[in-house]
């Protein structure tokens, strides 16, 4: 960046150096009492228009602030023109533009001084309207070459990570295949056992779409709920208990959207960390649809003693960030966290 900042300067300095050698020549070959003093003192003065026309359409026109900007270009003319009456002709004044630097025996009019003014200030006003807009539009350019680069590195990425996602369910897929070749073996002679490897089949199909590159972020909570129930099927016997859950559903399922897992990743939770042995005190699985989004509760005892296992708060920490990259300030999860219950509480709001 310095040595960016360094190359500007010395490109800046290089081309007032041209124009400086430029407008001397012209004049001297008119007037060979045109000197570099005189150059040395006009140049400066040129670089300063210049350089102030162009903030000028950077700070007030470039963000189409017109009137305010164009109020100030004139006050700028007008002072600048004061500027070099002043140093001109009045009584400070150092005779350096008209007089023995260039024109013998000039005599001052008006007229002629107001349409030099006009000349100078129109000609460097335009050079710094065409330096803004080749500015902008070189920095347009700049713009769409970065766009472009970020975009093939976001492509790259989504491919490295969809080979990735891709490659982890090679064996994910043995296992469905496996399951289903299971199921269709054993129907005739444990229909009951053949109804779990049904149940596995399906929700490991689910788990594998829910993570799908390129797959759908949304499903529908019939879907979701759907998914959860073939997840309860396989628990008393995988278990090796009864497990005791009540659900409770209210409204329309198909009405609203959720992230897929997210009940069911409450629900793992709750077989992971709570008593769901218990008949008075069962698993609660409560979802409430009503006419601004929806609302989850899923709650169970806790597990005490040995059989209690340690909780990381990762799987938690992951589902809250995706309902908030998923609905944004739309959502709420929240949880209630006693020496005896665990509950978790997802609000959706769609009227937000």
């Amino acid at each position: 960046m310095k040595y960016l900042i360094l190359t500007s300067w010395r490109r800046h300095l290089s081309y007032w150096a041209i124009y400086g050698a430029y407008f001397y020549l012209i004049n001297s070959l008119t007037n060979t009492s045109f000197s570099l003093i005189s150059l040395a003192l006009m140049l400066p003065y040129f670089a300063f228009v210049f350089y102030t026309v162009v903030y000028l359409l950077r700070r007030y026109f470039a963000p189409r602030r017109y009137v305010q900007g164009g109020l100030l270009l004139l006050l700028f003319y007008g002072i600048s023109g004061f500027l070099v009456y002043s140093v001109l002709y009045g009584q400070l004044g150092i005779n350096l533009i008209h007089g023995r630097y260039i024109l013998r025996d000039y005599a001052f009019e008006w007229r002629q001084f107001v349409q030099s003014l006009l000349v100078m200030h129109g000609h460097f006003s335009m050079l710094a309207f065409l330096y803004f807009h080749y500015q902008g539009k070189l920095k347009a350019l700049e713009d769409q070459l970065a766009e472009k680069e970020m975009r093939m590195e976001a492509e790259e990425e989504k491919q490295e990570y969809e080979y990735t996602a891709l490659a982890a369910q090679v064996n994910p897929h043995m296992m469905v295949n496996v399951f289903q070749s299971w199921e269709v073996q054993i129907r005739e002679v444990d229909p009951l056992m053949a109804s779990q490897f049904g149940g596995m089949y399906q929700l490991m199909k689910f788990y594998m779409k829910a993570h799908e590159p390129g797959g759908s972020k949304m499903i529908l909570l019939y879907d979701e709920l759907e998914a959860v129930k073939n997840y309860l099927q396989l628990q008393p016997r995988r278990m090796g208990v009864d497990a005791h859950v009540a659900i409770e559903v209210i409204g329309n399922l198909y009405r609203f959207a959720i992230p897929p897992t997210t009940v069911l990743t409450l629900v793992e939770n709750a077989f992971k960390h709570g008593d769901i042995g218990r008949k008075e005190q069962p698993l609660r699985i409560s979802v409430c649809c009503d006419q601004q989004g929806y609302l989850v509760q899923v709650e169970n005892q806790k597990r005490h003693g040995l059989s209690a296992m340690i909780s990381h708060g990762q799987g938690l920490h992951n589902l809250k960030r995706r309902l908030e990259i998923a609905f944004g300030s739309r959502s709420d999860f929240k949880v209630n966290d006693t020496a005896e219950t665990y509950e978790a509480v997802i609000r959706v709001n769609y009227t937000a």
